[in-house]
Parts: structure tokens; C-alpha cells; sequence
């Protein structure tokens, strides 16, 4: 049973075309000793050999004839239903609100930012006097005086 299901997808990969080289004649020399894979590989011969045969060319023409119908047709008009009428004053009223937030954000970020510049001014002119105390005071020396 298994064999015949190993057989049967050998089978179909060769039709698929997906099949090698060199398990074709494996695929042959087994098929040659089991009439139920001989069978089927036959309908699947005339399913294949039918199908090639009844395809055909569509004509030139019908391409024309699709665009036409498709092209003459009127447009739906659009609906104004419940959702289009409260959609675009909510729309609005979020992008107010949104506005005022990013300019109140806008504004604390700014007093923020002076704020910052003065701690640093101020911090600056705190570094130049302890500086200017540092370089005020006499130079220290140091006597090394032994106490026994």
C-alpha cells in the first residue's frame, strides 16, 4: 500500500514535470509491475493530452468588447450614510484639539529651554568666582616641623 502511494506521487511529479532524470526509469521499471499505476498513468496521459487540445486563443477582439462593457457602465453614487456625517466634524474637532496640545507642549518646552540657559549662565558665573577665589588666596607653604 505504501509502495502504491510512493508510485502514485512519482506519478504525478513526472506529469508536473517535477520529476528527475534519473528516477524516470525507476518510475517506468515499477510501473511495469503493477497494472493499477499503468492505469493511472494512462487517464492521466488522455486527461493531459485533452486539456492541451481543447485550449484555445481568445480573439483580439473580445479584449475590446471587456473594456467597452466595463467602461460603459455608470459609476455608483456615493451614499452619505450616519458614518460619513458625524466622521468628518469628529475629524476636525481631533485635529483642534490635537493643535492646542502641540502648541501647549510647544510652549512648556520653550520656558523649559530658558530656564536651562539661565541655570547655565548661571552656573558659569559661579565657576569664574570660586575660580577668581582659588587664584585671590596667597600660595601655601608647607614647613615639615618634627615634635618628639
Amino acid at each position: 500500500m505504501d509502495n502504491n502511494l510512493n508510485l502514485t506521487d512519482m506519478i504525478n511529479s513526472y506529469f508536473d514535470g517535477e520529476l528527475s532524470k534519473k528516477d524516470e526509469p525507476a518510475l517506468f521499471s515499477m510501473m511495469s509491475a503493477d497494472e493499477e499505476s499503468r492505469d493511472y498513468f494512462r487517464n492521466l496521459h488522455l486527461l493531459r493530452s485533452g486539456v492541451e487540445l481543447s485550449e484555445e486563443d481568445f480573439p483580439d477582439s473580445l479584449d475590446n468588447k471587456i473594456l467597452m462593457s466595463v467602461a460603459a457602465k455608470p459609476a455608483a453614487p456615493v451614499r452619505n450614510n450616519r458614518y460619513q456625517q458625524w466622521m468628518f466634524p469628529a475629524a476636525g474637532a481631533f485635529a483642534i484639539v490635537f493643535a492646542l496640545i502641540a502648541f501647549f507642549l510647544m510652549n512648556e518646552l520653550q520656558s523649559y529651554r530658558m530656564s536651562l540657559i539661565q541655570l547655565d549662565e548661571k552656573i558659569k558665573t559661579q565657576n569664574q568666582t570660586i575660580e577668581m577665589l582659588y587664584n585671590s588666596f596667597p600660595v601655601v607653604t608647607v614647613k615639615p616641623v618634627i615634635n618628639n
